[in-house]
């Protein structure tokens, strides 16, 4: 692994410049916003539709949009061309088999551009997950950045706080009342974490860079249990929540192969 350079401070008209890896979503546009506002790096967003209206909102916030295609390692090739670093991150459920390919061809074009420090949304290196089918190709992208040689941080994001309504775990009901229903122990904490944040967290690993190459972290605000997840909702909006569905820990393991969203919860 080749030992990074430290960061400096750049004088202006000298920023480092970081490829930032599906700009347009929720982590990627996370760390352009942190990138930009913290200043000291210039901004490349990359994304598949430069001409998007997300594409053009990153054009006025001061990025430079770069089209670039996961599935075409030349584009990545172009896009990381003279960078300091990246942040990577693939999608399951956009890409399904394809998406440990997409992992391999951005860490491989990192190399071939000879990136200082790549930041890889991933999972960590934990057996259970070899066969989650919404983690399986993450994990076995970090076994490939492992021993790649490219100086990397992989990082793991916990559960984001949004996701509650995202997977309509909270939802209002035709009568009006609001209900949760998940199957999952209501009182064992979640690590839990504001997609708004990842941005922060892998600011300080790019500028950190000596501190946080080749090691696996996980990115968490708290560890909060959906039982407390009601209670917040109801202090805030003033709602009563009914809950259903809670089992036990046992029940809800035997989920883990389920080719839904529930598969990646025992994790």
């Amino acid at each position: 692994m080749n030992t990074p350079a430290p960061f400096r401070t750049p004088s202006p008209g000298d920023k480092p410049i970081i490829a930032v890896c599906g700009a347009t979503g929720i982590q990627g546009g996370s760390v352009v916003k942190h990138l930009l506002r913290d200043g000291r790096f210039s901004v490349r967003a990359l994304t598949r539709k430069p001409t998007s209206f997300r594409a053009k909102e990153l054009v006025r916030s001061g990025a430079t949009v770069v089209e670039a295609d996961f599935a075409n390692i030349t584009s990545l090739y172009n896009a990381f061309e003279g960078c300091y670093g990246a942040f990577g991150i693939t999608d399951y459920y956009e890409a399904f088999d394809e998406e440990g390919q997409h992992g391999i061809n951005i860490i491989d074009a990192a190399k071939a551009t000879k990136l200082k420090h790549l930041v890889m949304s991933t999972v960590p290196l934990v057996d259970v997950l070899k066969d989650t089918p919404a983690c399986k190709y993450k994990y076995q992208t970090h076994v490939y950045l492992a021993k790649s040689g490219v100086p990397y941080t992989a990082f793991a994001a916990a559960f984001y706080y949004s996701n509650i309504f995202l997977f309509d775990i909270f939802s209002k009901g035709a009568n009006g009342n609001w209900v949760m229903k998940f199957p999952f122990p209501h009182n064992i904490p979640i690590p839990s974490v504001s997609p708004e944040d990842l941005g922060a967290f892998v600011l300080t690993i790019l500028t950190d860079s000596s501190e946080w190459i080749g090691k696996t972290t996980w990115l968490c605000n708290e560890l909060i249990s959906l039982r407390e997840y009601v209670e917040a909702f109801t202090e805030i909006t003033g709602f009563t929540v009914k809950v259903y569905d809670e089992c036990t820990r046992e029940q809800f393991l035997a989920l883990k192969d389920e080719p839904d969203v529930l598969g990646i919860w025992p994790v």
